[in-house]
């Protein structure tokens, strides 16, 4: 649709910024970004470690609560310990950084992922652990929240860059279970692995403080008046909704199919230990294929048909009773959505440039909501449905749910849409 010229003058210079970005995906010329290669790889690394971090304890929860003689109901209470430092440093990193710049916040989280490792790994037992879990979820929230800003602050290939940082993402988390193992069986024990992963952390914040981070303007400072500029506006609560369904759906698959295999089906152990190795091993290809996309294709239109398209396989799901037809169905709902979570993030960097680091973070902190509900309400809709209908429901709305909030942003017209 049109505008006039009038309506068109209207639009605060920095709206037709973020307009032109996302209507006209590739085609600003980005940033120069070749005396940041070594952040940009920094940036990547450090969501490689976080990943790893994440994914460390969960592997070497039967270590920890032999070691410390805890019961199941306390050790939970890790993850949650976890879960509450990174949904408050995500809120309050995001706006910290766009007071007082990316640099002091980021580097305090790499810094924290790397001590509270430390402190995991030291633990004489059950409350240093549970101290350590706090704060490694304050820093992985930092980081992963800031990581976005600083993509957003690099280039305007914002899309390109958010999707391959994910792929460090996704590498680290298939990497660190077989590590652990490893670590776990041998000389080096379950605490070596918590300190080889924590020194790594703590070298990589060395190397980046010594690099240029971008140049703090007042473009990116937020005020009172900023905030609530963009906590009013509908577009992002739209995304913010899309990616607490995003998140919901995702999470909703990975938690429980493990247990629908083994429980539901009988299937055998090496099908099960490889169902989430293909459900997160196929989001890398992905991943790569929609950052590729994004300097071609608006960056809606491709959140919105992999919306679409986990629709049709959670459909899939649905109907077949074979667990490997339900291993392959999984492996193509982790291809289809793989782009999903950075894409969205883009695509709010270019909507609230300003005000990157806080819109991010509470974009960040609704998907930490989803996949803190769903999953559960997928629990309790299987006490009626079945597991299997329940997943498979549930991830169905909230494919729909995210087509038609995606479809709404793409129809809005330029002028209103920010």
């Amino acid at each position: 649709m049109t505008s006039t010229k009038a309506e068109a003058d209207a639009v605060e210079p920095s709206d037709a910024v973020a307009q032109a970005t996302i209507c006209k995906a590739g085609s600003a010329p980005a940033r120069d970004i070749m005396g940041n290669r070594a952040l940009l790889a920094g940036c990547f690394a450090a969501v490689a470690i976080l990943a790893g971090a994440t994914f460390l304890t969960p592997r070497l929860l039967p270590a920890l609560s032999g070691a410390f003689r805890i019961e199941t109901a306390r050790a939970g209470w890790f993850f949650t310990s976890y879960f509450f430092g990174y949904s408050t440093s995500v809120l309050v990193g995001g706006a910290l950084s766009d007071i007082l710049g990316r640099r002091g916040p980021f580097l305090g989280g790499v810094v924290l992922i790397g001590a509270s490792l430390l402190v995991i790994g030291f633990s004489p037992g059950y409350y240093s652990v549970l101290t350590g879990m706090l704060l490694l979820g304050i820093g992985a929230g930092l980081v992963e929240g800031l990581v976005s800003a600083l993509m957003a602050d690099l280039t305007e290939n914002r899309g390109l860059l958010m999707n391959l940082a994910q792929v460090s993402f996704n590498l680290g988390a298939l990497v660190v279970p077989f590590f652990a193992a490893y670590c776990e069986t041998s000389r080096i024990g379950w605490r070596g692995s918590y300190f080889i992963v924590g020194l790594l952390a703590l070298a990589l914040a060395a190397f980046l403080a010594g690099q240029i981070f971008p140049p703090f303007t007042r473009v990116n400072r937020l005020g009172l008046r900023e905030f609530s500029e963009f906590m009013g506006n509908p577009t992002f609560w739209v995304l913010s909704f899309s990616m607490a369904a995003y998140v919901g759906a995702e999470q909703g698959l990975a938690s429980w199919l493990s247990y629908l295999l083994s429980s539901g089906f009988a299937a055998q152990d090496t099908l099960v230990s490889l169902s989430l190795s293909v459900f997160w091993g196929a989001m890398i290809p992905g991943r790569l294929a929609c950052g590729w996309l994004t300097l071609k294709v608006d960056p809606r239109r491709l959140v919105f048909f992999s919306f679409a398209g986990s629709f049709v396989m959670f459909a899939g799901l649905y109907l077949v009773s074979d667990p490997v037809n339900m291993v392959i169905l999984a492996g193509m709902i982790g291809l289809v959505m793989a782009g999903t979570w950075p894409t969205i993030l883009a695509t709010a960097a270019d909507y609230f440039p300003g005000q990157a680091g806080a819109a991010l973070g509470v974009i960040i902190a609704s998907g930490s909501f989803g996949g803190m509900v769903f999953p559960w309400l997928i629990g309790v809709a299987a006490e009626h449905l079945g597991l299997g209908p329940a997943i498979s429901i549930t991830g169905g709305i909230l494919s729909i749910a995210g087509c038609t909030g995606f479809g709404y942003l793409i129809r809005r017209k330029p002028e209103s849409s920010l």
